[in-house]
């Protein structure tokens, strides 16, 4: 996607909403958004479309910008609010922290804010070793892995039957794609504190790499790869009177209704 600056604290990460919709442009400059942008400060960059545009714009502006705000416009948006949040007079922003998750490899660094999806790429599986620490190691063959955040854990990784994690957890996931060795392979969870590393062994493996959907990498020979959480956050903001609703999402996606 492209990314669109409308002004200095405005981006839409939408070639299509820009280009095909002229009520979306209309509402670009709809006086409740003018209004409401007026309350928020520059330094957080309001993020406007579905839950992609926020990872989009996380991709596109971290490091330099870590601060973000999201309005919904299409149908998704765990990571955003409803429009109806730019009928509220004079705002009140709380800072919610997300942990980034990294891969390095010998020569380039990627990170991810929801996954990162390793993948078997020529029809083989792969044959890895994970290990944590020094003196904590498991051998696997399987179709590929998938690192997951908290905040990750509703997206790809739920449908992998992996955990659903509360956002404040200090936490990651690794969630198995057809383990064959051991067989039923269930996900694996690591602290914040833990780093993971992953190597390919035994036959010649070939694999891509995924950061949020974007293809970050990808390898034919024999790989050593570091996985960990970043020590610099993002903060998402979240309007005062949404925070109840924020933190029901996770109980929402687990089949909890509401009262």
């Amino acid at each position: 996607m492209k990314e669109y600056i409308i002004s200095e604290n405005l981006v839409v990460c939408s070639e299509y909403k820009i280009a095909e919709d002229p009520q979306f442009w209309e509402y670009l400059q709809s006086e409740d958004l003018q209004n409401f942008l007026q309350e928020i400060d520059n330094d957080i960059l309001i993020v406007i479309w579905w839950d992609g545009s926020m990872l989009e714009a996380v991709a596109s502006y971290y490091p330099k910008r870590r601060k973000f705000f999201g309005i919904n416009y299409g149908n998704k948006w765990f990571l955003l609010h409803p429009q109806s949040v730019l009928k509220i007079s004079s705002p009140k922003l709380i800072s919610r922290k997300y942990p980034l998750i990294s891969l390095r490899d010998d020569s380039s660094l990627h990170y991810a804010f929801n996954e990162l999806d390793i993948k078997a790429w020529d029809g083989k599986m792969l044959d890895m070793k994970l290990q944590v620490h020094s003196n904590h190691s498991l051998n696997i063959l399987w179709d590929g892995l998938l690192i997951s955040t908290p905040a990750g854990s509703t997206w790809y990784n739920s449908s992998l039957w992996g955990p659903i994690l509360s956002h404040d957890l200090n936490s990651y996931i690794i969630t198995p794609k057809a383990s064959w060795k051991p067989r039923n392979l269930e996900s694996i969870i690591l602290s914040n504190s833990q780093t993971l590393e992953l190597s390919t062994s035994g036959r010649e493996n070939t694999c891509e790499i995924y950061a949020d959907w974007r293809l970050s990498a990808s390898y034919d020979a024999h790989i050593d790869l570091e996985i960990k959480i970043l020590e610099e956050e993002i903060e998402l903001y979240i309007e005062q009177s949404y925070l109840r609703s924020w933190d029901d999402k996770i109980l929402v996606e687990q089949g909890f209704s509401q009262s």
